[in-house]
């Protein structure tokens, strides 16, 4: 069974069982997007997955003032989380951390039970 049998994809990532799971090279031991074919550096095609810890820092901040979804009410905060193991993901901001939430800020990614992704500040 592949990956995209395995998995729900969201970005860069795959959730299952409430875990975020990133790829990685096999060779380089790189993280690789899991749209891309082929190593960038080593150009092979062979990955692993691995769970990733959730940590991360917010590299991009907005705020939304209209809502799409009436269980998400607004104002609402979206980010760019750059994860320690190198990739980038979007996120929805928990709404109990958004006024405390700053660029560069330490974050913790939670995979919701609805599999959505939502960040928690880190202290």
């Amino acid at each position: 069974m592949n990956m995209a049998e395995q998995h729900t994809y969201t970005q860069n990532i795959a959730i299952k069982d409430g875990k975020l799971f990133l790829r990685r090279c096999v060779k380089t031991g790189i993280p690789v997007n899991y749209f891309h074919q082929r190593c960038p550096c080593c150009w092979d095609n062979k990955f692993e997955s691995f769970v990733s810890n959730g940590m991360g820092k917010i590299i991009s901040l907005v705020t939304y003032h209209r809502t799409y979804k009436d269980s998400i009410p607004s104002p609402y905060d979206v980010a760019v989380v750059r994860l320690f193991e190198g990739l980038e993901v979007i996120v929805r901001v928990d709404q109990n951390s958004r006024k405390h939430v700053l660029m560069g800020s330490s974050v913790f990614v939670e995979v919701t039970n609805e599999g959505l992704l939502l960040v928690h500040l880190v202290e």
